[in-house]
């Protein structure tokens, strides 16, 4: 007897990663000197919604490289 395997479907999509992160929102990365309130003026979000999005207090310390959900 041959030994045939047959290849198996699933109907299941693969989940592709959107480059604007897991979960589909935008992001913007923390550069030297940007603290809540300039993000916030830069995207055009408030600091509450930042700190809601982002699980952080409006005295939070960022660090350059942090990335930081605004939508």
């Amino acid at each position: 007897k041959e030994n045939s395997k047959k290849p198996v479907y699933s109907s299941k999509k693969k989940n592709k990663r959107d480059k604007k992160g897991s979960k589909g929102g935008k992001y913007h990365t923390v550069k030297r000197g940007e603290t809540l309130s300039t993000i916030s003026r830069k995207t055009g979000t408030s600091v509450s919604q930042l700190c809601k999005l982002n699980r952080l207090r409006p005295s939070s310390v960022l660090r350059v490289g942090q990335r930081v959900r605004y939508k």
